[in-house]
């Protein structure tokens, strides 16, 4: 908020994780001069991000934050992987009249070509919900 030619704001974050206690703990070194140190940062991540300036839908995302999205990325993966080949397996078992290994594992490969290929399609939207 600006008022009589200053900007005043106040900040709260929970003390969860080790960039927020290493933040919140040198917020505290330095006292009532806090802004100062606030602005510099600032003025130093939009000179490195100029487009944070002009996108108000820009996210932030921590390093943290990315490692933990990597990590659920694949574990889902994985977890989609194993259902899909699970299923289709069951289909092509149940509906292959044939039991001539030849054309089993002929469609068993079809099968895992369509997997990857829908999987990887998945995986890339999937940051749309994260």
């Amino acid at each position: 908020m600006k008022r009589d030619g200053s900007y005043r704001y106040s900040l709260k974050f929970p003390a969860d994780s080790e960039e927020n206690i290493r933040a919140g703990e040198m917020l505290e070194k330095y006292g009532n001069k806090k802004s100062v140190f606030i602005v510099q940062a600032i003025n130093e991540y939009l000179d490195k991000y100029p487009e944070v300036m002009n996108n108000s839908e820009y996210k932030i995302v921590s390093e943290n934050d990315m490692l933990l999205v990597n990590k659920y990325n694949k574990l889902i993966n994985k977890l989609i992987e194993e259902k899909l080949t699970e299923i289709i397996n069951n289909i092509l078992e149940s509906n292959i009249s044939s039991r001539n290994p030849k054309v089993l594992s002929k469609n068993k490969n079809k099968v895992q070509e369509l997997s990857d290929n829908s999987l990887m399609q998945m995986l890339d939207n999937i940051n749309t919900f994260l």
